[in-house]
């Protein structure tokens, strides 16, 4: 903490509450939309374990009751202005948060998507939620590179713990970033308590239902980004269908992205190949319709090329659905043993995987089987009570029975 701040002793720390700050300022409506479900399922896991210490989460008034969670200690904060594009918000964050930590006298920021204040008053937990403005700076606009690999460069190696979503992220972190090992701290992410296994019948007459989707598919759940593979995905199938005589449909559900023009490729590709008919997207569908997609699909297609953890792979695991994923960046981390993986970068082996579970009812159960086990070891309870472990750490205060 900086000179001027209320110094205190080790017990008087330990009598009252922390008060944690969460920058939830990126955090836009129609944007971010995964760390906003990342966000909120991790102070989900918070609020269970921790009763004791004080949240202030600093959201923009268009995505304020976002992370009301009726808790007493857990309460936002709405930064007015900070919704009506990037450069106020950087400024916000920038020039006039620091301030605002100072007055509420905030004894820690977490700001859990890759930038935080420069010049704070109170200690610094950064959140590393990717690396591919380093690691795949073809997929940014070179303005939004700029500012990320700017930002991160200066915010890392001055908080006092950077917490990342997968031992892949951490590795990266200490490539780019030159954060150290010891500064570092792993918390992976977790299905939803809401995703489980659903009955075969009801979940398939949700999806044909809601979507007219009759007959068994392969499910991608993924955004039309070029870092998820949608080209080779579709290669692949049309050549488990022609080559292996793999007869289900391709499902793929996902928003539009902020990748212009690559829809149309995703699109055409699906027209050269031939399999058009058999191709079915869907758009980005709301959270409770994933679990009937999960539990009714054959199994999920997910080889992408960069991710930070690839959490549809453990959401479908948790609904009961075998995963094909990628030999590569994070996913045998996330898969943890329990999914079929493939070389992304090969749609000759995507095809195989495809076809290989396709045929094998067997190999279907053994999938599902350790999907299902993998699941059960990840919980957003146990991601909370392990980020207020780092809150405690990096605040000196000694973990509290409990936590």
């Amino acid at each position: 903490m900086g000179a001027g701040e209320v110094a205190m002793t080790s017990s008087a720390k330990q009598e009252r509450p922390l008060r944690i700050g969460v920058n939830a300022l990126q955090i836009q409506p129609g944007r971010a939309l995964s760390v906003g479900i990342y966000l909120r399922s991790l102070l989900e896991g918070v609020a269970r374990v921790d009763a004791h210490n004080e949240y202030l989460i600093f959201v923009s008034p268009g995505t304020a009751g976002r992370f009301d969670l009726g808790r007493p200690n857990l309460r936002e904060v709405v930064c007015k202005g900070t919704g009506v594009g990037r450069p106020v918000r950087i400024l916000y964050e920038q020039a006039v948060l620091p301030r605002v930590l100072r007055r509420l006298g905030v004894d820690v920021l977490f700001s859990p998507e890759n930038s935080a204040p420069l010049r704070l008053p109170c200690r610094s937990v950064l959140g590393l939620q990717m690396m591919m403005m380093f690691t795949m700076p073809e997929c940014f606009p070179r303005s939004k590179r700029g500012y990320f690999r700017y930002i991160m460069r200066r915010a890392a190696p001055r908080a006092d713990r950077v917490v990342c979503v997968s031992a892949s992220i951490a590795k990266e972190a200490q490539q780019y970033l030159g954060v150290p090992p010891s500064k570092t701290t792993v918390i992976h992410e977790a299905p939803a308590p809401c995703f489980r296994p659903m009955p075969l019948g009801e979940a398939q007459g949700i999806v044909e239902s809601k979507y007219s989707i009759g007959g068994d598919y392969f499910l991608a759940v993924a955004t039309m980004a070029p870092y998820k593979n949608l080209l080779r995905i579709v290669e692949a199938y049309a050549k488990a269908r022609k080559t292996h005589g793999v007869a289900e449909a391709l499902v793929v559900a996902g928003g539009e992205g902020e990748w212009p023009g690559y829809r149309q490729q995703v699109l055409s590709a699906v027209e050269r190949e031939g399999v058009a008919e058999s191709v079915r997207f869907i758009g980005q569908v709301p959270q409770e319709d994933l679990l009937p997609l999960y539990s009714a699909a054959v199994a999920l297609v997910f080889p992408s090329l960069c991710e930070s953890f690839g959490l549809p792979v453990v959401e479908a695991m948790a609904c009961g659905c075998p995963v094909i994923t990628s030999n590569y960046s994070c996913l045998p981390e996330t898969a943890g043993g329990a999914a079929l993986l493939v070389d992304p970068f090969s749609s000759d082996s995507i095809a195989a995987g495809i076809a290989s579970v396709a045929s094998s009812p067997s190999l279907q159960r053994d999938l599902r089987q350790r999907g299902l086990a993998r699941a059960a070891r990840l919980s957003w309870e146990d991601s909370g009570r392990r980020l207020v472990t780092v809150f405690q750490q990096v605040c000196g205060v000694a973990d509290r029975p409990g936590i």
